[in-house]
């Protein structure tokens, strides 16, 4: 009797060591982007989105994880002079995983953070609703995203990647008299 309890004992450990080895992994969650350790893309971050978001009335919806693909520039980044190299270099290296954004801009329309992984979701059942190619299917969440921000050593310099559902594009930004602005550079952005 204590035989077979054993042997059953080791079948139902057996069992649940290969289901488990079955699952697959999940993926570890983004490392956060810190507003305390990186107050200057906070700031970038909040400028360009108060400005892209400057005649909205409702909540704004800001994918959590930070934007890793850019599209519609490509070539551009390789293309940038002089002190841009290094923050084209900088963005490119920024850019090779994806960070958490904390809840942390300074701008005056309401927005709310979501998860991509929720975008992805409603729009794998809008695709059921709506088969076949669409730019932008009815009911679809309107949504912005932001790359993380490429900086110069000096950190007066920086890129970054802006998009909506339906636009998006490269921006480059300076630091004058303790202010980031857009820089009057050429850029780069699409429109679907």
């Amino acid at each position: 009797m204590d035989v077979t309890r054993s042997i059953l004992y080791g079948f139902v450990i057996w069992t649940a060591v290969l289901a488990r080895a079955e699952q697959p992994a999940r993926p570890a969650a983004p490392p956060v982007l810190d507003a305390r350790t990186e107050p200057a893309a906070y700031a970038i971050y909040s400028a360009v989105l108060q400005e892209a978001w400057k005649d909205q009335r409702v909540p704004i919806l800001l994918q959590q994880e930070t934007e890793t693909v850019v599209m519609g520039c490509d070539g551009f980044l390789p293309r940038l002079t002089g002190e841009w190299v290094d923050v084209a270099t900088d963005f490119q290296r920024q850019n090779a995983r994806a960070r958490m954004l904390q809840p942390a801009l300074s701008v005056t329309v309401p927005y709310h953070l979501i998860p991509g992984a929720e975008i992805e979701a409603d729009d794998a059942r809008l695709a059921k609703a709506y088969p076949g190619g669409w730019q932008r299917r009815p009911g679809s969440m309107e949504y912005w995203a932001v790359s993380a921000i490429g900086f110069n050593r000096e950190r007066t310099k920086a890129v970054l990647y802006v998009r909506s559902r339906m636009a998006g594009g490269i921006h480059r930004w300076e630091l004058k008299a303790g202010k980031w602005t857009e820089a009057r550079l050429e850029a780069c952005g699409w429109i679907a």
